[in-house]
């Protein structure tokens, strides 16, 4: 097996001759840029070519789950460069599979997406991908050997292919989760609030709305309460003390102030995006579904042979 460390890595020119690559977590400046370079290469045998790391315990991690993404890209570790059998073997059984593999031509972007994603998986013998929580992923959940072919934080395109190839019938998805994101830029980082239906401020009080039974009353709790603190409750309406919730009064529901004098009983919820800036009704959120894709036999048979089966 050809090995090939970061010192020499950095002038590395991928080429047939070079079996697999060994990245040092120690001196890398960044292992995972270096591995995501070769995922997102064109040519197939770069980007299916076995990647190893060495040092991984020195690996500094990075928010969004560095090290859980870095170890979906690579084919294992190794711990010394002179003890590389196992890594050899493995080298060995991707470049085995790697031959019975018939070179596809695709039509778009979309499409080679999804066909380096389909031989990354059969080389390696997998059956199945799955979504990586990650702070630094746009839609807050990443595909790791998917999205490399993007720039950054366009996540939501790689999910788009492999919508596509379980549509087409490639994978089979199974649910994860689901959440709602930006209308607007697909950012996942929303805040939902209540704010205002009249002037649109999030400067809201919440207060008990009291029903007072002996003269049909209704108005918020501080209209009842004592104005010297005594905590007594007295009826703007007919002045009598109400003593007893159930007995003499309930509380219904709940009512909203803003600080402009503003009330309502049921203020909109708004999500202000903190990338775009956009303020969008939650009911108008763009929701998004994370599945786990498993590969279908027609999946596995168009990455093998470039075929369709039935």
């Amino acid at each position: 097996m050809t090995r090939s460390t970061w010192n020499s890595c950095a002038a590395w020119t991928p080429s047939r001759g070079v079996d697999a690559v060994v990245v040092d977590c120690e001196t890398a400046p960044d292992p995972l840029d270096a591995v995501r370079a070769v995922r997102a290469h064109t040519d197939r045998a770069i980007y299916l070519k076995p990647v190893f790391l060495l040092n991984a315990r020195k690996m500094r991690e990075r928010p969004g789950g560095g090290r859980a993404v870095l170890q979906s890209l690579t084919d294992g570790r190794v711990y010394t460069l002179e003890r590389l059998e196992a890594a050899a073997q493995t080298t060995r059984d991707i470049l085995r599979r790697d031959e019975d593999f018939t070179n596809l031509h695709s039509v778009s972007f979309e499409d080679e997406v999804l066909t380096k994603v389909l031989l990354f998986l059969v080389s390696r013998d997998e059956d199945e991908l799955v979504p990586f929580p990650s702070r630094t992923a746009k839609l807050g959940y990443a595909y790791p050997i998917a999205d490399v072919n993007y720039q950054f934080r366009n996540e939501q395109k790689a999910l788009r292919a492999l919508e596509v190839g379980e549509s087409d019938g490639l994978f089979a998805g199974e649910f994860v989760d689901a959440w709602y994101v930006c209308s607007h830029c697909s950012e996942s980082n929303v805040h939902p609030r209540e704010v205002c239906p009249e002037c649109d401020t999030p400067d809201l009080r919440e207060e008990d709305l009291v029903h007072h039974f002996r003269c049909a009353y209704v108005g918020p709790i501080s209209d009842f309460l004592d104005e010297l603190g005594t905590n007594t409750m007295v009826c703007p309406k007919c002045e009598h003390i109400l003593n007893h919730v159930g007995v003499d009064y309930d509380k219904p529901s709940s009512i909203f102030t803003c600080r402009n004098g503003h009330t309502s009983q049921n203020p909109p919820v708004v999500a202000r995006c903190f990338t775009c800036g956009t303020d969008t009704r939650a009911d108008r959120l763009n929701k998004r579904t994370f599945k786990r894709f498993e590969l279908t036999p027609k999946g596995k048979e168009q990455a093998r042979t470039g075929v369709m089966a039935n």
